[in-house]
């Protein structure tokens, strides 16, 4: 009975541990990309942040692939709050 509640617990045991690692294989990315463009802009044009730590910082918010530089995103937000 031992034995079996052990061997039980074992299979239990694999199962979670090949779902976790499965799952965390697939995309995981946590921003929708708009988002990314937004915040990209805000950090180079608003906070004056280097381009290098910007693109490090979003390459592990959203993958792979930083978001590209929208020019209407970084106008609007220059119009929007002028810097004092």
């Amino acid at each position: 009975m031992i034995l079996a509640l052990t061997l039980a617990a074992c299979a239990v045991a694999m199962v979670a541990w090949a779902a976790f690692r499965r799952g965390r294989g697939r995309d995981a990315r946590r921003l929708p990309p708009a988002l990314g463009r937004e915040l990209r802009a805000h950090k180079l044009e608003c906070l004056g942040e280097p381009q290098e730590r910007v693109d490090l910082e979003l390459r592990l918010l959203l993958g792979d692939e930083p978001p590209a530089r929208d020019a209407s995103i970084i106008d609007s937000a220059r119009t929007a709050a002028p810097r004092s």
